[in-house]
């Protein structure tokens, strides 16, 4: 465990894939807590099978959840990110309350994987001009790559969440 200070924050490396900051810290206690008030909204329903594995998908995406912001690489950040896909499309087809959630999660794994796959080429174009996939090199100047790169990053998250342009 090593402590590397930079412009805005102290890093503190756990090994070699592994480190968090004052930032990445808030945003884990952040989710901790969200997470938490969820398994209480639920609590009446966590009775039967179906309701242990809601409880079992939930802390998988948490504990994913948590290593997406502990995780130094963007090639890991990337597989991480999207192994939360499987729980995502198993919650919205599971427990949905429309008729349509199996076509809505058809939809969500589509557009995923669509607008993740521009993030993926991003990511080995970078990598084969600084030779790193780790996040410290992020500040560097990459010239038209770099903004691919940060759309290629907004379109990622843009797919993830609900927001209107980019879901039917």
């Amino acid at each position: 465990m090593g402590v590397v200070r930079g412009h805005f924050s102290s890093y503190f490396y756990l090994g070699k894939i592994f480190c968090f900051d004052l930032v990445r810290l808030i945003f884990i206690i952040f989710s901790i807590l969200i997470s938490f008030l969820i398994f209480i909204s639920r609590v009446k329903e966590i009775n039967g099978v179906k309701g242990k594995l809601y409880s079992l998908i939930m802390v998988f995406l948490v504990v994913n959840l948590l290593y997406v912001f502990l995780i130094n690489s963007f090639i890991y950040f990337y597989f991480i990110f999207e192994i939360s896909l499987i729980p995502i499309f198993l919650i919205i087809t599971g427990w949905g309350y429309q008729p349509e959630r199996l076509q809505a999660g058809f939809y969500m794994f589509i557009y995923t994987l669509v607008g993740s796959l521009p993030f993926l080429y991003c990511l080995i174009k970078i990598n084969g001009g600084i030779g790193g996939f780790f996040m410290k090199n992020l500040g560097l100047d990459l010239g038209y790559l770099g903004s691919l790169f940060g759309l290629a990053f907004v379109i990622v998250f843009m797919v993830k969440f609900p927001i209107f342009f980019v879901h039917l």
